[in-house]
């Protein structure tokens, strides 16, 4: 059975300019085989429906074994739309890591940079029924504007207890080493 393991970058990330998430990607390729395909990092507005149906091919037939990895707006916008659309092809999300996950409202389109749900406490990422395991890192830093929200339980979906990481802002959470340590043991072992 296929494995793919599916990075996503957050809002400022893009290709052009190397990130926490593309040096975690790089830790990870070692984990490439025949059975396992390492993604390169896409941007967290790529469309959900290719991403997925991109997924489902590479299980050759079979369902493959999907983990996953979130920075930001790749953890709260692009993930609970990707697993969504998974579940429309009958692929459970096996595993997700998501850091520093910030909602965003399906109000405003992908291409505005303003978004001022992202800034209030308040909202809830909603995971969908079929993520099985979630676990999370988090920052509360008084100095970033930006912080990652809470999830809302599906009541099918383990979430683990989230890791809080002291001293760094939102900007550099996907660099620490904390961040890195977990999501590669989930992705590896598909627990921690």
């Amino acid at each position: 059975m296929q494995t793919v393991i599916c990075f996503v970058m957050g809002f400022t990330q893009d290709l052009d300019t190397l990130t926490g998430q593309e040096k975690l990607w790089r830790k990870a390729r070692r984990l490439s085989s025949p059975d396992t395909l390492v993604m390169t990092p896409v941007p967290w507005d790529t469309d959900p429906s290719k991403l997925a149906a991109f997924i489902a091919r590479q299980g050759d037939g079979e369902v493959p074994k999907v983990r996953f990895v979130g920075y930001s707006w790749g953890g709260g916008w692009q993930f609970p739309r990707l697993a969504t659309q998974l579940m429309h092809r009958a692929i459970p999300v096996e595993s997700a890591v998501l850091c520093d996950a910030v909602y965003r409202s399906p109000v405003f389109p992908s291409w505005f940079p303003f978004n001022p749900m992202s800034l209030m406490k308040t909202p809830r990422i909603t995971i969908p029924t079929n993520v099985k395991e979630l676990w999370y890192v988090y920052q509360r830093e008084r100095s970033s504007k930006l912080q990652g929200h809470h999830f809302r339980s599906n009541g099918a979906t383990r979430i683990h207890t989230g890791l809080q990481i002291d001293g760094v802002d939102h900007m550099g959470i996907d660099d620490h080493p904390n961040y890195h340590s977990l999501a590669l043991q989930v992705i590896e072992n598909g627990h921690s």
